[in-house]
């Protein structure tokens, strides 16, 4: 089974997979990482994760395809998630590995703004890229995801598309998707 999540950043792509991973040993892909890898290892191919995602989801199009192309061709089960996965790509790799696909994409399109900041500044990691930008433009960060967030439930709406807000009771929201996906 070939498992896609999509979804803005720090709505639970990545925790999302680690549940999958932890119930059926799924592994899985984080499109982030790989972004951030070709950033530094491949500079030529113009991917940079300072870019915005939907330039760099263009650029990563053709390599996410071909990957994908490769497990479902050897028959393996694998998550892959990422903010560089669109609403209407994770659809055409649906369409097209069908009945062997299963995605869901992920957003918090109805949370305060202040209880996202204080979210992310009670929940990030030592290493958080976020965390050590300064106040105002982690605020501007969440604005700028909330108002994706809306925009993405839109399109997941109109192309049949599950989408999950976990911005409210974000841990029995990612149960939830974990069972949709595992359905």
């Amino acid at each position: 089974m070939l498992y896609l999540v999509g979804g803005v950043s720090r709505s639970g792509k990545s925790s999302l997979a680690t549940m999958i991973n932890q119930r059926q040993g799924t592994p899985w892909l984080s499109i982030d990482a790989m972004r951030w890898g070709l950033t530094k290892g491949a500079p030529e191919l113009g991917i940079n994760s300072d870019n915005d995602d939907l330039e760099d989801a263009l650029r990563l199009w053709p390599i996410i395809q071909g990957f994908v192309e490769n497990v479902e061709f050897d028959g393996r089960d694998y998550l892959i998630e990422g903010v560089c996965l669109l609403p209407n790509q994770i659809v055409e790799l649906v369409n097209k590995y069908l009945p062997n696909a299963r995605a869901c994409y992920l957003g918090y399109p109805e949370i305060d703004p202040e209880t996202k900041f204080a979210e992310v500044m009670a929940h990030g990691g030592p290493n958080d890229w976020l965390r050590k930008e300064p106040e105002a433009k982690i605020r501007a960060f969440i604005s700028s995801r909330i108002s994706q967030s809306r925009k993405d439930r839109e399109t997941c709406s109109a192309i049949g598309l599950q989408f999950f807000d976990t911005g409210q009771n974000r841990a029995k929201v990612l149960s939830n998707a974990s069972r949709y996906l595992l359905a």
